[in-house]
This record gives structure tokens, sequence and C-alpha cells, in this order.
């Protein structure tokens, strides 16, 4: 996550890096940390207190704060961090999803997923995540 956080540091601004960096996220860090989410949920109070909880809290702000800058106003902000968890949904266990996602191949639902994300940052359609 930190080179990712880097790199978009780098970039300009634009729809495209934005699109870029979900791109990244769903395929470095983003395939994995479902569980790591489910884990932070369940024990979300023993999470908040440990000094991990802080670095990945300021990291998921970090990224979000590049989908959507703090200047931004405040429907950007809640869509750069929908766009995450949209991202997050790619993994989550069938019982949250509708059963057309949950039939989905994981990577059908990763396509789905980046879809929406980008939808959400961008304000177009990607043309990912079609239904079948």
């Amino acid at each position: 996550m930190d080179q990712l956080i880097a790199w978009g540091r780098t970039q300009p601004p634009t729809a495209g890096t934005r699109e870029e960096i979900l791109r990244r996220y769903l395929t470095g860090a983003g395939r994995r940390l479902p569980a790591v989410m489910q884990f932070a949920q369940a024990n979300h109070a023993g999470v908040s207190e440990l000094a991990v909880g802080h670095r990945v809290l300021d990291r998921f702000n970090t990224l979000c704060e590049l989908l959507a800058p703090p200047q931004a106003g405040p429907a950007e902000q809640l869509k750069a961090r929908l766009a995450v968890m949209a991202l997050h949904m790619a993994g989550a266990p069938p019982f949250l999803l509708p059963a057309s996602v949950a039939e989905m191949t994981e990577d059908e639902k990763a396509a789905a997923a980046l879809g929406v994300a980008f939808e959400l940052v961008s304000g177009r359609h990607a043309g990912h995540g079609q239904a079948r």
C-alpha cells in the first residue's frame, strides 16, 4: 500500500490516475484485504486501540485523499471511500452479495467492482462488470 500511495503522490490528479490507483489497489492489496477488513470489523474494539489499526486507517485515509483531495466536496470524498469499499466487496462472503454477483468468478467480481469504483471516482461508466 505504501508503494501505491508513493506512486499516486507523483501523478497528476486526473481521472486516469484515479482509475489506475484503484486498478493497482485491486491487483495488489485489494485481493487480500477483505479478510483483514472482516477481522478488523469482528475485533473492532481491540484493533482500534492497536498501533497497526491506526496505521491501516492512516493509509486508507491517504489512499482516499489521492482519489478525492481534502478540498473536494463531501460527496466526492464519500465517493472515493465508497470506491475503495466497492473493491473490497469483490472478495466479500457470498451471503453479503446478490446471488447474481455471488455466482460470478473471482475475476468477474473484480471487474464488476472495478467498474463501480471507476464510476464513483470519474462520474462516468468505465465499461467494466457488465451483467452476464
